[in-house]
């Protein structure tokens, strides 16, 4: 088994859109892994391309502010 240390953990990168609630559970899948909060995420959000996705896409915005445990 590889020991990593603290400071060794890429960094993972999120591609969003206008699906909150996938967005959900892919974060809450990564939580499950005790080494995230050992990794900085980064989210990458498209803008909407039609008024339909607006709302959709301002809710997978405030679920990105949230306070997630990772490390940055």
């Amino acid at each position: 088994m590889v020991s990593l240390k603290k400071d060794n953990y890429v960094p993972i990168a999120v591609i969003c859109y206008n699906r909150p609630q996938h967005l959900k559970k892919v974060l809450n899948s990564l939580l499950k892994n005790p080494e995230c909060k050992y990794s900085e995420i980064y989210f990458f959000i498209d803008k909407f391309d039609n008024l339909r996705s607006k709302d959709a896409n301002q809710e997978v915005i405030e679920i990105c502010k949230e306070n997630w445990e990772f490390k940055k």
